[in-house]
């Protein structure tokens, strides 16, 4: 970093080249917590900002203290944040470092973890620039994603779907592209579902793996609230034993009536139905 830092101040203008930025490094905490006041003012052009950490459960130890998100949010250029691996000491600096971006609409979140305070929905409020997001994609989040967020995508990987219920009751009538994947549904989920309605999706996918009753649990309920007019492209993708086809009698809802039918399979161990429009 001390390189890069040297030739930024030689060659300032190759400072507004960089559009994305990268800490990658089994060291990312030290080089966290110095980057912000080492180079703001000096990547004003950066759009995506990356924390990939090769240790999971190496916690990022420092305290987020004013400084540093104050400091944070000169990087106003930034709209898309991607964590991966990333381990923060406490729900809250995880709240407080995303609220510090002003520009941020796109959150990506790959094994996210905390330790210390319990994890609390409340710990965005009132900070910073708010969570203002219209993209979100989660893989493995160890708590329920209860954001009220107004979303346009969403795509969630192995989250308790009772978890997204929030999320879909708050971005319901605008989200334009909803992708599942999902290894687990509870019973009774689709009392949960009922209320929801899909206006505005566009794209639908859902991947699941081999869950009885699949079908009245989740994917029925949602196709019979898409009321959009706009949906144009569904995919299904299940384990070949489970008895839904293309032609199920379920699937024959006023409002996939014009979209064009496929499926691909059995080819093991999955099937794959695919509504689209042509």
């Amino acid at each position: 970093m001390a390189r890069f830092l040297q030739t930024l101040n030689s060659n300032p203008f190759l400072g507004n080249l960089v559009k994305t930025l990268t800490l990658w490094h089994t060291e990312l905490p030290v080089l966290l917590e110095s980057f912000p006041f080492a180079f703001a003012g000096k990547l004003t052009q950066v759009e995506e900002m990356r924390l990939l950490c090769d240790n999971r459960l190496q916690s990022l130890g420092f305290h987020m203290d004013d400084a540093f998100l104050a400091t944070m949010s000169n990087f106003s250029s930034i709209s898309e944040l991607v964590l991966e691996g990333t381990k923060f000491d406490t729900f809250r600096d995880f709240a407080r470092f995303t609220c510090s971006l002003p520009s941020l609409s796109s959150l990506k979140c790959r094994c996210l973890s905390w330790s210390g305070d319990d994890p609390n929905v409340s710990a965005f409020a009132g900070v910073g620039y708010g969570l203002k997001l219209t993209s979100l994609l989660v893989r493995y989040f160890p708590v329920g994603l209860n954001f009220y967020l107004t979303l346009l995508f969403l795509e969630v990987y192995e989250v308790p779907l009772i978890a997204l219920v929030p999320l879909l009751y708050a971005s319901g009538e605008c989200l334009q592209h909803l992708t599942i994947y999902i290894s687990k549904v509870p019973i009774g989920m689709e009392q949960y579902l009922r209320s929801i309605q899909l206006k505005s999706l566009r794209s639908l996918y859902i991947s699941v793996e081999l869950i009885p009753a699949i079908e009245d649990r989740l994917i029925i309920p949602i196709l019979s609230h898409l009321t959009s007019p706009d949906i144009h492209d569904i995919h299904l993708l299940f384990q070949a034993h489970h008895t839904i086809g293309v032609h199920d009698s379920r699937f024959d809802l006023p409002r996939l009536a014009p979209l064009t039918r496929s499926v691909h399979g059995p080819i093991s161990p999955t099937w794959n139905v695919s509504l689209y429009a042509t």
